[in-house]
C-alpha cells in the first residue's frame, strides 16, 4: 500500500513539473457561486466550476458572470411617513392663510383678513394657467395658488398611498363603490350585463369601425384613427383582456356608427334593425363608462368615449338633459386642463394636439346644445387659451414624435371641424360680442368679415367633387346665413313685422331661401348621404317659417316659383312634416296652405291656366282647411286692389360675395290683386312657444 502512495506522488510531481513548458489551459480555482457569461448567453446549465465543462469543451475562456444588483424594494408606507407628509401640507396651508380645523374631517375655512406671504405666487389667470398634478395615479389640472404650491406633496403622497394600497386587497366589492357615473348617465336603470358578450363579432366590428371612419370621424375628429385602429384589431382577438377604457371607447364608436346609418342601411350592414342595435350599444357604452368611473377619471380615452356618446345622443335626447351632460364633459375637460393649451403644460406634441381636438369639440357641443335648449353656452372666451387644432391629417401625427408637423395650406381631414371651430371662435370674439348689441349695419359688417375669413382660409380650396368639401361649403354658408337671419329677424322690430321696411323683408326672404336650398342640396346629393345623420337634426325651422310667411306676400314671379320648388322638395325630404301631428307641424302646414291659396288665387286671376297642385298640398288639405282660430296661426285677408310693381335688387355682402339674387316685395312681373298690408303680421312669440313645445314633445 505504501508503494502505491509513493507511485501516486511521483506522477503528481511529474505533472506539476511540466518539463515541456506547455502552459496549463486554466489555472486551478475554487468552485464559483454564479454561472459563467458564455453559459448564460447559450442558455445552458453551468456546472459553476472554474473553468466549467462547457467552456473547456469549446476551448473558450470561462468568465464568471457579474450578478445584477439586487432590486431596491420600495419601502412600505408607514403611518409615520404619511403623517409627516400631511404635516408639511398643513404647514403650507397655514402659510397660505388657510385655517386648519380639527382632525375629525371637517372642512376648514379661509381665514378672514389673511394675505399670502410675501413672495408667494400670484393667483392663476382665468385663461387656464396652472399645472398638472398626479392625484391617485391620474393627472389633474389645478390653477389655484394654494393647490399649485402643494403639487409636489400631492405627487409624493399619491405614490405612498398607491404603494400602501397595493399591498392590501379591498374588502369592498366593486358594486359597492360609491360613484356618480351611473347616476349621471342613468346606466344603472337596466340590469348590468357582461360587456364582453355585447361586442359584435369581428366581421361586424370591422364594419362598424369602417362606418365610423366614413360617417362620424370626419365630423368629430376626437380620436387618432391609426392608433385606435390598432386597438380595434387587438379587440377582435383578445376581448377578454381588453382594457376597460378601450372598451368604453369601442362601445361609443359602435353607438355613433349605428346612429349614422339609416334603418335600411343598418339592416343590410348588420343584419339587425337599428331600433334594437342602437339602444343596445348605447346602453353598453353607458355601462362601460360607468365601469371606469368616468366622472372621476382623467383618462383622455375615457373623455373621447364620452364625447362620442354625446354626439350619438343628439337625435334622441332631450335638449335640456343633453346640455347638462355636455356640461359634465366640459367640467371633466377643465379638470384635466384641456382649457389650457398643452404646449404650456409640458405635454408631448401628440397629446397636446389630441387635447386641442377634444376640447374644441366639447366647446362646439356645448354651443349647439345650449342653442337647442334656449340657453347661452357656458364657456367664455377668456376662460381658456387652447389653440385651434392644426390643419394636418392623422397620418402626420405620431405618439412618439418630438416636433409638431407643419400645417398644410390645403384642405385636410380636419376641414369640417376647423370651419365650425373657426366660426365658434369668431362668435366668442370681442368684435362679434360687441356687434351683437350694435345696429344691424354693424352686424352685417362683422358677418362680412367672417365670410371673408372662411372663404380665404377654407372655402376657396374646396373641391365640390369631394363629398366632405361639398358639405363644408353648404354648412358654412348655412351657418353664416342663419347668423345674418337672426340679426335681421322680424322679432327685433317693434310692432312685429308689420313695420318692417321692405328692404329688410327682401333680405330675410333671400337668406331663408338660401338656407333651404343648402338643406335640400345636402339631402339630394348621393355622396352626402353618409352625413345626413348630422344634418337632419339641424333643420332651420326659423328660416322655413319666414320663407312661407313671405310667400304670402310674393305669390308670383321667378323667385316665387323658385321658392315654391324648394318648399316642395323640403316637404318631400322631411316627410314627418306631413305625417306627424306635432303642433309645430300643424301650424307650419296651415301657414303653407295659406301661402299656397294666395298663390293659386292670383295665378287663376291672371289666366295662367290650370295650376298643378303639388302632392304635399293635397296631403295638407286632406287634414283639413287652415285653422286660423284654433291654432292662432298667421292669417291672410285677400283683397282686389292692385299693388305697384317693385324693383329688383341684389343682396350682396360687403365682401363681394353674392349670397343670392332677390327681388322686391312681390317678386312678380304682373299686378297682384291683393293688398299685402292686409296680411296679418307674424307673431313670433307664438312660433317660439311652438318650437319650445316641439322640442319638449320630441324628446320627452
Amino acid at each position: 500500500m505504501q508503494a502505491l502512495w509513493q507511485l501516486k506522488e511521483t506522477f503528481e510531481c511529474m505533472s506539476n513539473h511540466n518539463p515541456l513548458g506547455v502552459p496549463a489551459p486554466y489555472p486551478a480555482a475554487a468552485p464559483r457561486t454564479h454561472s459563467c457569461v458564455l453559459c448564460q448567453k447559450r442558455k445552458v446549465k453551468c456546472d459553476r466550476n472554474a473553468p466549467c465543462a462547457g467552456c473547456i469543451k469549446l476551448g473558450m475562456e470561462c468568465v464568471e458572470a457579474i450578478p445584477a444588483p439586487p432590486r431596491r424594494r420600495k419601502r412600505k408606507a408607514s403611518t409615520s411617513d404619511l403623517q409627516s407628509r400631511l404635516q408639511r401640507c398643513e404647514e403650507l396651508l397655514r402659510v397660505n392663510g388657510v385655517s386648519m380645523g380639527s382632525s375629525d374631517g371637517q372642512e376648514s375655512d379661509i381665514e378672514e383678513g389673511c394675505t399670502p406671504k410675501e413672495g408667494s405666487v400670484p393667483a392663476a389667470s382665468p385663461s387656464g394657467k396652472g399645472k398638472l398634478i398626479v392625484d391617485q395615479g391620474e393627472p389633474r389640472f389645478v390653477n389655484n395658488t394654494l393647490w399649485t404650491g402643494l403639487a409636489d406633496e400631492f405627487k409624493e403622497i399619491d405614490i405612498l398611498r398607491r404603494s400602501d394600497s397595493a399591498s392590501r386587497k379591498s374588502t369592498l366589492p366593486t358594486s359597492a363603490a360609491v360613484d356618480a357615473s351611473h347616476f349621471v348617465l342613468g346606466s344603472n336603470a337596466v340590469p348590468l350585463q357582461n360587456l364582453t358578450t355585447l361586442h359584435p363579432p369581428p366581421v361586424r366590428m370591422f364594419r362598424l369601425w369602417q362606418t365610423f371612419l366614413d360617417n362620424v370621424n370626419p365630423l368629430s375628429k376626437v380620436i387618432h384613427a391609426p392608433t385606435t385602429q390598432v386597438q380595434v384589431l387587438d379587440a377582435t382577438t383578445n376581448l377578454e383582456n381588453l382594457p376597460a377604457t378601450t372598451e368604453a371607447l369601442l362601445f361609443a364608436i359602435y353607438a355613433s356608427a349605428i346612429c349614422s346609418l339609416t334603418n335600411d342601411e343598418c339592416d343590410t350592414l348588420m343584419g339587425e334593425p337599428k331600433s334594437s342595435l342602437f339602444p343596445r350599444y348605447l346602453a353598453a357604452a353607458k355601462q362601460a363608462l360607468g365601469a371606469v368611473g368616468f366622472i372621476a377619471s382623467s383618462d383622455l380615452v375615457v373623455l373621447q368615449a364620452l364625447v362620442l356618446l354625446l354626439i350619438s345622443m343628439r337625435q334622441n335626447q332631450n335638449p335640456h338633459a343633453l346640455w347638462v351632460l355636455t356640461g359634465v364633459a366640459l367640467r371633466i375637460g377643465q379638470r384635466m386642463g384641456l382649457h389650457a393649451d398643452g404646449a404650456t403644460l409640458g405635454l408631448s406634441v401628440f397629446e397636446a394636439e389630441m387635447r386641442r381636438r377634444i376640447w374644441w369639440q366639447i366647446i362646439l357641443l356645448d354651443n349647439r346644445t345650449a342653442q337647442r335648449a334656449g340657453l347661452r353656452d357656458s364657456i367664455t372666451p377668456n376662460s381658456f387659451d387652447t389653440n385651434l387644432p392644426a390643419n394636418i391629417n392623422d397620418a402626420d401625427l405620431d405618439p412618439n414624435m418630438q416636433e409638431m408637423p407643419l400645417e398644410h395650406n390645403y384642405p385636410t381631414e380636419m376641414i369640417f371641424c376647423l370651419i365650425t371651430y373657426e366660426i365658434g371662435k369668431f362668435i366668442k370674439g370681442a368684435g362679434y360680442q360687441k356687434a351683437f348689441a350694435a345696429p344691424v349695419s354693424a352686424k352685417d359688417k362683422v358677418m362680412d368679415e367672417l365670410e371673408s375669413r372662411l372663404h380665404t382660409k377654407f372655402l376657396q380650396y374646396c373641391d365640390r367633387s369631394i363629398s366632405l368639401h361639398s358639405l363644408c361649403i353648404a354648412v358654412a354658408k348655412s351657418i353664416t346665413a342663419n347668423m345674418r337671419l337672426m340679426a335681421h329677424h322680424s322679432r327685433h322690430w317693434k310692432g312685429r313685422d308689420s313695420h318692417m321696411p321692405q328692404a329688410e323683408r327682401d333680405i330675410l326672404f333671400s337668406l331663408s331661401l338660401q338656407m333651404l336650398e343648402n338643406d335640400n342640396m345636402v339631402h339630394s346629393v348621393p355622396g352626402l348621404k353618409r352625413y345626413l345623420w348630422h344634418v337632419q337634426g339641424n333643420f332651420q325651422f326659423d328660416a322655413f317659417i319666414i320663407l312661407l310667411s313671405e310667400l304670402r306676400r310674393r305669390p308670383n314671379g321667378e323667385h316665387s316659383h323658385r321658392a315654391w320648388k324648394h318648399v316642395q322638395e323640403a316637404f318631400n325630404t322631411h316627410r314627418d312634416l306631413t305625417s306627424d301631428d306635432y303642433a309645430l307641424y300643424i301650424a307650419i302646414g296651415n301657414l303653407t296652405l295659406q301661402a299656397w291659396e294666395i298663390r293659386e288665387t292670383q295665378l287663376a286671376q291672371q289666366n295662367q291656366g290650370h295650376v298643378e297642385v303639388p302632392g304635399f298640398i293635397t296631403i295638407l288639405r286632406a287634414k283639413g282647411p287652415p285653422k286660423d282660430e284654433s291654432t292662432r296661426g298667421p292669417q291672410y285677408i285677400p283683397d282686389q286692389r292692385n299693388s305697384t310693381q317693385q324693383s329688383i335688387v341684389d343682396y350682396t355682402s360687403a365682401s363681394g360675395h353674392t349670397l343670392i339674387s332677390s327681388t322686391g316685395a312681390d317678386f312678380g312681373d304682373q299686378d297682384i290683386a291683393f293688398d299685402p298690408a292686409q296680411i296679418t303680421p307674424m307673431g313670433w312669440d307664438y312660433w317660439e312657444n311652438l318650437l319650445q313645445e316641439y322640442d319638449h314633445q320630441l324628446y320627452c
